[in-house]
């Protein structure tokens, strides 16, 4: 049985696992830059840490999307039924069955068009809303909210 209060967790941890990494990354640059011989004794490039930091958000991003996908997916087969659709369908359809409002729904396709665009390499030619860990966070647990405690 999958408890609802699990879904917010399984967000909460990425976001919290990204913002460690970020804090995690920015201090071994300062190190790096400090004490360049760690670099080499380690063979690292201080281009490498800057290009991993410059991509962690997306990287997370995709991964904070795919625990909530996950999770309205784990409801589906649980009390819907054992079929695997597009998600936009699945977010349609959930939304309907439990009263999410428009503006909620809407705000979600934006964060699941914005997280294909990371995906599919496409950001730069997208017009698309473009949305942080914390920006996109709230809009998922808010949906999520919507489903039944247990299921």
């Amino acid at each position: 049985m999958m408890r609802r209060l699990d879904c917010h967790g399984r967000i909460k941890a990425v976001r919290s696992r990204y913002h460690v990494a970020r804090r995690a990354l920015t201090v071994m640059i300062r190190l790096a830059e400090q004490q360049p011989g760690l670099l080499f004794e380690n063979e690292l490039d201080i281009g490498d840490l800057k290009r991993a930091a410059d991509e962690l958000e997306e990287i997370y991003f995709t991964r904070m999307f795919a625990a909530f996908e996950s999770s309205l997916r784990d409801y589906w087969t649980a009390r819907v039924r054992a079929t695997r659709p597009l998600t936009e369908v699945l977010l349609n359809s959930v939304a309907a069955r439990h009263s999410v409002p428009r503006e909620k729904l809407d705000e979600v396709h934006e964060i699941r068009r914005f997280r294909n665009c990371l995906i599919h390499e496409e950001l730069e030619f997208a017009e698309t809303r473009r949305f942080t860990i914390d920006d996109a966070s709230g809009p998922l647990n808010e949906f999520l909210a919507r489903l039944p405690l247990n299921w």
